[in-house]
């Protein structure tokens, strides 16, 4: 997981932000990450949020790769959240090799239920986690929606 960012900024995607992230020295140093992140094993690329779509849009090394652009989980508009997920997720399984039988339900309902919550795996964390770091996700749990 990378973000737009070294560290992840609530809000970031305000004018100034924009600015700050596609200048020069920031998004080349970013796309030199990004590059080396690029390997034989990487499947697909899934931006979430504004912040990743226009770090992904201002990438070189997208070309030719599978990018999806869901809406954050942190998104508060749940059905909206869900409506957008329910439209990627299809598109994204065929790109992605799972552990596990994915479940191809939709999402359904108003609130995510814990039900639709999965535990993240320590090495789907950020990059710059100290060792020893607890998974902290939206919305106050341990978990992200599956």
């Amino acid at each position: 997981m990378v973000n737009t960012f070294l560290y992840g900024l609530k809000g970031q995607m305000d004018a100034e932000a924009q600015t700050i992230s596609a200048s020069a020295p920031i998004k080349n140093w970013r796309s030199q990450l990004l590059d080396m992140l690029k390997t034989g094993q990487r499947q697909a690329i899934i931006a979430f949020g504004a912040g990743a779509h226009k770090v992904v849009d201002l990438w070189p090394g997208a070309a030719g790769l599978f990018v999806a652009k869901p809406l954050h989980p942190s998104f508060r508009d749940d059905a909206g959240l869900r409506a957008d997920w329910n439209n990627w997720l299809p598109q994204i399984r065929p790109h992605v090799t799972s552990e596990v039988a994915p479940d191809m339900t939709p999402y359904a309902g108003n609130p995510f239920k814990k039900a639709d919550l999965e535990n993240i795996p320590p090495r789907d964390c950020h990059l710059a986690s100290p060792s020893g770091w607890a998974p902290v996700t939206w919305r106050g749990g341990l978990r992200l929606p599956r």
